[in-house]
């Protein structure tokens, strides 16, 4: 239950002041004299007390998921869930599972610090051996940010006519795996309060976080997508240069905008926004050039959703700082 009242402050000293607590805060979060308390000032000038951070002993949840008779996609979204949800053990039940167990192990190994445990031919169990201890959602970024600037080199050479799909698909499937991870890591700060302020981050700077990593996860997506486009057709000469210069520019902006993030620069991520709609422009006029070729359309629509991605990213940036 909410407690609302108010308390006097009284003078302490030549440079304090105090203010005595409600009795039953302190008994339900076990504060006794001398220990230590938590103090946050939040944007609303609002000063947040709360117990000091102590190591937490997880209960281990468990879930139990029928994918009898279930079609592997939706078993795809339970199972990420339940990992989402952090939950310790999850056990999948299937009186068929040995006839499907590649498409099964497939999503499992799309999910960092998950691990089987026990396999029948009617069940696998899996266990979450994430250790919170060492998480750090910034490492996390900088891993995606890594692969995506790889994905777009192998773009640019499949621009160029050199390509290699499937090289760039194992890589997103990397960007998949973390970002799952994060949003699992998300989730946990979202339920546990000690947990968030040993990320040393607030709840609306969690928001923040999920919302810029889906758009980052996103725009690798875009990079796969195009690249999968270029593996099945042949550019004609001036359709690779146009195209190519036309990336540059996109690419740019990816750049700038994760330099902006790192170094925390308002004005860079500012002007990122801005370079958004000549971009979008320069797309649209390469798609006027070529017009009644659908695959151009396709790369075209592709390039100006990873340039939105981008925006919307340098928007979340002044938020995070």
């Amino acid at each position: 239950m909410d407690i609302i009242d108010s308390r006097r402050l009284i003078k302490f000293g030549n440079s304090s002041h105090v203010v005595s607590l409600p009795s039953e805060w302190l008994k339900r979060h076990n504060l006794n004299k001398g220990d230590s308390i938590f103090l946050q000032e939040n944007g609303n000038g609002e000063l947040l007390l709360c117990p000091v951070i102590k190591d937490k002993v997880d209960d281990l949840k468990e879930i139990v998921i029928n994918a009898e008779n279930k079609d592997i996609k939706a078993l795809d979204r339970e199972l990420r869930s339940a990992y989402i949800k952090n939950y310790h053990f999850i056990k999948i039940i299937d009186k068929d599972l040995n006839s499907r167990l590649k498409d099964v192990k497939s999503i499992i190994y799309g999910l960092s610090s998950i691990e089987v445990v026990e396999q029948t031919p009617t069940k696998i169990v899996l266990k979450d051996f994430l250790d919170v201890r060492n998480i750090s959602i910034n490492n996390m970024v900088r891993q995606m940010d890594i692969l995506i600037r790889s994905m777009i080199e192998d773009l640019k050479l499949g621009i160029k006519g050199k390509k290699d799909y499937e090289s760039l698909y194992e890589r997103d499937l990397d960007v998949n795996k973390l970002y799952f991870l994060l949003w699992k890591v998300i989730q946990r700060a979202f339920s546990d309060g000690n947990f968030m302020r040993s990320l040393g981050t607030s709840y609306s700077q969690l928001v923040s976080y999920l919302w810029f990593v889906t758009n980052l996860e996103k725009i690798a997506d875009e990079t796969k997508r195009i690249s999968k486009i270029l593996a099945e057709i042949d550019l004609t000469k001036k359709q690779s240069s146009d195209l190519s210069d036309l990336f540059l520019n996109v690419e740019k902006d990816y750049l700038d905008l994760m330099k902006a993030n790192y170094n925390k620069d308002y004005k860079l991520a500012y002007d990122v926004a801005v370079s958004k709609e000549i971009n979008i422009r320069k797309c649209d006029d390469f798609f006027e050039k070529n017009k009644g070729e659908p695959h151009i359309a396709k790369i075209v629509e592709k390039m100006k959703s990873f340039e939105s991605y981008i925006s919307h990213m340098g928007r979340i940036i002044t938020d995070l700082f």
